[in-house]
């Protein structure tokens, strides 16, 4: 869970005109994972929904949403 809740900070901080490549280093983030947290982020409310419900597919690992994104969820 709080890989959908890091995200929010992330942005937060960015909208306010932190550079990228700063707010990774100054919080020691890898930019790899801070662009996955923030892609993250980009998940459809239905979908952050059923995860924090835990009524996400059995099957669904956090490996899935580092894939390009399908229609798991039709």
């Amino acid at each position: 869970m709080s890989h959908l809740l890091a995200p929010r900070k992330h942005i937060h901080l960015l909208n306010q005109g932190e550079k990228f490549s700063s707010f990774s280093a100054k919080e020691r983030i890898n930019r790899s994972y801070l662009s996955l947290t923030i892609r993250l982020s980009l998940l459809a409310p239905d979908i952050v929904e059923a995860i924090l419900n835990g009524t996400q597919p059995a099957t669904l690992q956090l490996a899935d949403l580092e894939e390009p994104f399908s229609a798991i969820f039709d």
